[in-house]
């Protein structure tokens, strides 16, 4: 049976998602195509184009089939009529109302200037930031429309010669006037005759033969020369051959060319010019084209395109039909419609840059924008796709700085509007505009986005909330979009009222009004009544009120305003000066003065608050919004907007990375994202419980017993003080994609080895996990043997102040039973003050508790593992830009810092613990050698700051521009290890697991193999390993009740077989990472480079100067600086004539060895590849054997001792 009209649903531009035999597709536009079961591929093919509104000659497609099987889905492609014919059988067989198709647009010619490459370069930064958004129906793709023959060059050859020398083009034969035939064009206006000046990219062709030996300036200008030439004669051609140093052209008429040939080469390696070697002309007079149309096939866009530059220059929107005949009157030729247009999008592309170019250069142009105007804020979005996983334009935000400061003084009013750009890959631009005090629009923040969608404008709101304005009261006027109304309506966005209060434009419903009902008449009632400003004309209406003329002046207005003494701006003046003649005649009766109660007796078109204030003396000034005064009017224009410089003096961009986006791809909601972006972000909050674990007082049997656990080093731990600002630094390093710390040299982090080292904690055993199920109480009473009060319990949340109550200090111990539930009860304080603190700042978990019924079997459990399972997970939600706040075993993480990096790290000044006479301290007298884990180094000591505490803007910068000396790859060498407790040592064959580590609701994944230097190994490139951030969003908020060992059934089963992969030993580690290490070179490119953003000045006119501290982003834009000046006078040198002056020679020179010195004197040579001079040997003796190496020796022994013995003789007969 036929199937007419069958609905194909496709998508496109999205993302296909396939899960076992399920198949989805993300973030695609879907679109249908009804097609008939008779249809064949190729027609299929066309219906889809048609659609996407793409040409079949520019683009392939790639198209896949959602195919139902009977387990469920998968995806096979389609792409052919075979596939076609497999379609409709499983259309007939499953009896499916549509099928699902995946569309993937493939470029058939790809672009010359592909933008996909990070932009790292100095100075000019050729690469973008971004690449440009992908647009399917693109309009400035190439149409070549040229009759060639089959073994012709199927390019441009403008096109094709132009890809060989960059600069061939500026360097041409002859500039070119325009003809007389060009001003008599009756359609093309004298200015862009007049302002033609200057050197034309076209050679001027004299009208000659060629000749052998006859020069040109580059292979660009011969061809133009050529292609004129035959232009002029109605003759065509072909280039045969076209290599960086020889070109071929060959008559191309058909169907049988004669033998006129053209061949030049590039003779001198000095220049790029081009002599004619083989000349064999002119054409047969029978070689022209038959019947000449109206356009010649060598007339290309390229070819018109430099012929039509300077009028484009002249006026860019100048018409197709203008730029059409300027071409007839020139070459006797009217090009087409379509390839004019293409030459002047050419023309305008070589002018002022493309569409890719702009976006391109859109990053370095507002970080321009904020350097010369202090204030403003710029936000960028990206999303990472592609083959390179490359960043590629989402969406941007900026406001300007004098704007945001002038809005304090505009009227609390704002609204916003989205407008449609119509470029190549179209895209919305929202807009936010305040209203000042004399009625004017006042621009306030901007946004490009894909489209308008509940996503986009609540990014948008969130934006202007949280870096324009906080101001409260603010109204915010729209039309009926969802993504408006949603971004408005969410619970703590700002938006809500009494914060904001949000009203629809009258303007757009008047519009909707007039769609709906098809009545002009309904419409100005509605704009009537919407306006009135009076309860008895608000079902009357008002007439239109006249338009307002804004002027540009708005600054000087104010100003003159001010100095002539006005309180209120113009428009507001008017106002009241039309109210006082309008009540001139009113009557008022007086009722109540002190309550501000009249009866005003008025006419037609009364204003009443005038007439009451004129008639009891009342200044009506009072009753005027201040928003409206001219002191308000003038503040919103106080501060200036300073013009962006030239392009030349733009700063280099600075992309902090990461280059390859497919690693770090949460990049964009990372703390280190907002923190370049301009955001202050403050300390975080460290919650732990240090000082109450330092009031308890443990009694003596209960200590005696867990020292004889596990626990023995952590009973030895003391209250330190925790750096909120170190902790914060390090957090921002912290990429919960690999769990790991980037550094400036490489990976590293905290392994199962450091929790070992310092906390003296096992490794080996069965993970930290259990159900919460409930019936904390009745636990607490069977466990503890004491009931909590009502207010100590709370849920599973326990008061460390009950703990601390009811079972520290106490005398006597009479049972076994008591003492069980006394060491319960100090573990359980332990892991609440120290090992699994959590954000409350004052409960513990009872969820450990049951792990503490069976004291004999604590030590079969890895609590090591937990410990960093918990540090491991609180570090990565930490990242999060939102958050304020850590908890975990913080004291962990700020040993691990202590220990290995150098920045931050106190000095130990003396001990706290009096020294033991006849006794070795080898690590210091607070260690108790063989009992105690290394952590406690640094307990019961006086700790030295250096710089007293660096603050959090100086650490983070510190750890930017630290080198790999400042950290210690390996602290625990076999002189520390040997006096430390057995425990620390006991598991170091499960170092280097590569394991999920769990503590209940906690699954982070253990990856040592990133960081195998920190076990003496050489960092090789690690295999990429998911971290599985989705296990994040389990947590136990709510009093989750249920079976953690039943939801972690797998992790656990991977860590209970974690022996089956561990990281092998590699070759050992030197100690220093070289720059042109493979992993390196891998590292640079997929890391966060830079933290610190650069530093900005800042301008008078609103703050004060701040101190100026340079940041390792200051200093590498030195160090580009510096690498660019030398390359560019080394390359100077190297190719300078024999004639050049010496003074200028000399500065070359010494411009060479300064940007050498710097780049050497920084550690950064290896980026010139700088090799450092040995320094002079010392002269050697040339020993054959030892022996002979021992008589040289003696007797040089003698001969010093016979000179000595000969100058105290000396002396003595003096």
């Amino acid at each position: 049976m036929e199937k007419t009209n069958y609905p194909l649903c496709c998508y496109s531009n999205g993302e296909m998602v396939v899960e076992g035999e399920n198949v989805s597709y993300k973030d695609g536009e879907p679109f249908f195509v009804f097609v008939n079961s008779n249809h064949n591929f190729d027609e299929l093919t066309s219906l889809i184009c048609e659609e996407l509104e793409v040409n079949r000659s520019e683009f392939g497609l790639d198209i896949k089939m959602k195919y139902p099987n009977a387990r469920g889905y998968k995806v096979l492609y389609l792409n052919n009529d075979k596939s076609l014919k497999a379609l409709w059988a499983s259309v007939y067989q499953m009896n499916a109302s549509s099928m699902d198709l995946y569309i993937s647009l493939i470029p058939i010619q790809q672009p010359r200037n592909l933008f996909t490459n990070m932009l790292n370069q100095a100075m000019r930064g050729e690469n973008p930031l971004f690449s440009a958004p992908f647009s399917s129906n693109s309009v400035d793709q190439e149409q070549y429309d040229l009759n060639s023959n089959d073994d012709e060059i199927d390019e441009d050859e403008d096109e094709l010669l132009m890809n060989e020398s960059d600069d061939e083009c500026e360097d041409l034969v002859t500039p070119s006037a325009p003809t007389i035939e060009f001003s008599r064009v009756p359609s093309i206006d004298l200015e862009y005759v007049n302002r033609w000046c200057g050197k034309v990219d076209v050679p001027c062709y004299d009208g000659g033969e060629f000749l052998v030996g006859q020069r040109f300036n580059n292979k660009l200008g011969l061809s133009q020369y050529v292609r004129q030439y035959h232009i002029e004669r109605n003759q065509t051609f072909k280039t045969t051959e076209s290599k960086p140093l020889t070109v071929t052209f060959k008559c191309s008429r058909k169907p049988s060319p004669c033998d006129w040939t053209l061949r030049a080469s590039n003779k001198e390696a000095s220049n790029d010019s081009f002599t004619i070697v083989t000349y064999k002309g002119p054409h047969n007079t029978s070689c022209v084209v038959d019947a000449p149309p109206l356009d010649h096939p060598n007339l290309s866009n390229g070819f018109i395109a430099k012929h039509i530059r300077t009028v484009v220059d002249a006026d860019w929107g100048v018409k197709i039909s203008n730029l059409r005949a300027n071409i007839l009157t020139q070459f006797n030729f009217e090009p087409s419609y379509m390839k004019t247009w293409h030459a002047k999008q050419k023309a305008m592309a070589d002018l002022y840059g493309d569409w890719k170019g702009s976006y391109a250069l859109l990053p370095r142009y507002l970080q321009a924008l904020k350097t010369t105007n202090p204030g403003t804020v710029v936000k960028f979005a990206y999303k990472v796709g592609g083959p390179s996983n490359v960043r590629v334009f989402d969406r941007v935000f900026w406001a300007f700085g004098p704007s945001i400061r002038g809005f304090e003084h505009c009227r609390p009013i704002l609204t916003v509007d989205g407008t449609h750009l119509y470029g190549k890959y179209k895209g919305v631009l929202l807009i936010a505009i305040g209203v000042d005090a004399n009625d004017q629009i006042y621009p306030l923040a901007f946004a490009i986005v894909d489209w308008e969608s509940i996503d986009t404008w609540g990014w948008f709101m969130d934006c202007i909330r949280k870096h324009v304005t906080q101001r409260e009261g603010i109204c915010v006027i729209s039309d009926r979009h969802v993504g408006i109304m949603t971004a408005m309506s969410k619970v703590g966005g700002g938006w809500t009222e009494p914060q904001a209060f949000h009203r629809f434009c009258t303007r757009h419903q008047a519009s909707n009004i007039n769609t709906k009902f098809k009545s002009n008449e309904l419409k100005l009632a509605f704009l009537s009544t919407a306006c009135a400003a009076q309860r008895k004309r608000f079902n009357k209406g008002m007439q239109k009120i006249g338009s307002i003329n804004p002027s540009a002046k708005h600054r000087e207005d104010a100003n003159k305003r001010l100095l002539e003494g006005c309180m209120w701006s113009e428009k507001v003046t008017e106002k009241l000066a039309e109210n006082v003649k309008r009540a001139a005649h009113h009557k008022v009766t007086c009722y109540d003065a002190r309550r501000g109660l009249y009866e005003v007796v008025t006419g037609r078109g009364s204003r009443l608050g005038s007439e009451v204030c004129r008639a009891n003396s009342i200044s009506s000034d009072q009753y005027v919004d201040p928003f409206y005064s001219c002191g308000e009017y003038h503040g919103s224009y106080r501060s200036s907007f300073h013009p962006v410089p030239d392009e030349s003096y733009w700063m280099p961009w600075m992309d902090p990375g990461p280059d390859d986006g497919k690693i770090l791809h949460l990049q964009s909601t990372h703390r280190s994202q907002a923190i370049w972006e301009g955001e202050e972000l403050k300390p975080l909050t460290l919650r732990g419980h240090m000082k109450a674990f330092k009031a308890f007082k443990v009694p003596e049997a209960v200590l005696t017993y867990v020292n004889n656990t596990q626990f023995r080093g952590i009973t030895r731990f003391c209250y330190v003080p925790l750096d909120a600002d170190l902790i914060t630094a390090l957090v921002e390093r912290w990429r919960q994609e690999t769990h790991t710390f980037h550094l400036p040299f490489g990976e590293a982090t905290v392994t199962l080895q450091d929790v070992a080292m310092l906390f003296g904690l096992r490794i080996s055993g069965r993970p930290v996990t259990g159900s919460s199920e409930g019936g904390w109480l009745n636990l607490c009473v069977r466990l503890l043997g004491a009931t909590p009060s009502i207010k100590a319990i709370k849920g599973s949340k326990l008061k460390l102040t009950w703990l601390h109550d009811n079972f520290q200090n106490v005398a006597n111990i009479n049972s076994q039973y008591q003492l069980h539930c006394h060491v319960r009860a100090y573990l359980l304080y332990l892991f609440g003050a120290l090992l699994f603190p959590d954000k409350s700042g004052s409960t513990v978990s009872l969820i450990y508790l049951p792990l503490l019924e069976n004291l004999d079997q604590i030590d079969d459990i890895s609590w090591g593992s937990g410990v960093l399972a918990c540090l491991y997970r609180n570090l990565c939600k930490a990242t999060k830009v939102d958050c304020f706040e850590i908890a975990g075993p913080l004291l962990l993480l700020q040993l691990w810092s202590w220990e290995r990096v150098s920045i931050g790290r106190p000095d130990i000044v003396r001990s706290r613990v009096p020294r033991q006479a006849g006794v070795a301290y080898p690590l210091g007298s607070q260690v108790l050698t063989g009992l105690d884990p290394l952590g406690c180094k640094w307990l019961r000591v006086q700790r030295g700051f250096k710089d007293h505490r660096l603050g959090l803007v100086v650490i983070r910068d510190l750890l930017d521009k630290m080198v790999e000396l400042q950290f210690v790859w390996q602290p625990y060498t076999p002189s520390v290890v040997q006096h430390l407790s057995p425990i620390c040592v006991q598991d170091q064959a499960e170092w280097t697991v590569i394991a999920p580590l769990i503590c209940f609701e906690m699954v982070e994944w253990h990856f040592p193999n990133r960081c195998t230097r920190q076990f003496g190994w050489q960092q090789m490139i690690p295999e990429m390993g998911s971290t599985c951030t989705r296990l994040h969003g389990i947590s136990r908020k709510g009093d989750w009740s249920g079976n953690y060992e039943t939801m972690h059934q797998e992790s656990i089963a991977k860590w209970e077989n974690r022996m089956s992969n561990i990281v092998e030993p590699g070759l050992p580690f030197c100690g220093l990472t070289s720059f042109e290490d493979e992993y390196f070179e891998w590292y640079n490119a997929i890391t966060r480079r830079i933290i610190t953003p650069l530093s900005q000045t800042v301008n008078d006119d609103y703050e004060d100067h701040h101190y100026y501290y340079p940041t390792a982003a200051d200093f590498q834009i030195l160090t580009q600086t510096s690498m660019v000046t030398y390359n560019t006078t080394q390359e100077m040198i190297s190719n300078m004539p024999d004639d050049i002056p010496l003074a200028q020679y000399a500065m070359i020179e010494k411009m060479r060895n300064m940007s050498l010195n710097s780049l050497v004197n920084t550690g950064q040579g290896h980026l010139i590849n700088y090799q450092e001079p040995r320094p002079p040997s010392p002269p050697r003796y040339d020993f054959r054997h030892l022996a002979h190496r021992q008589q040289v020796m003696t007797q040089e022994t003698e001969e010093a001792e016979s000179s000595q013995r000969t100058r105290k003789k000396g002396k003595k007969r003096n």
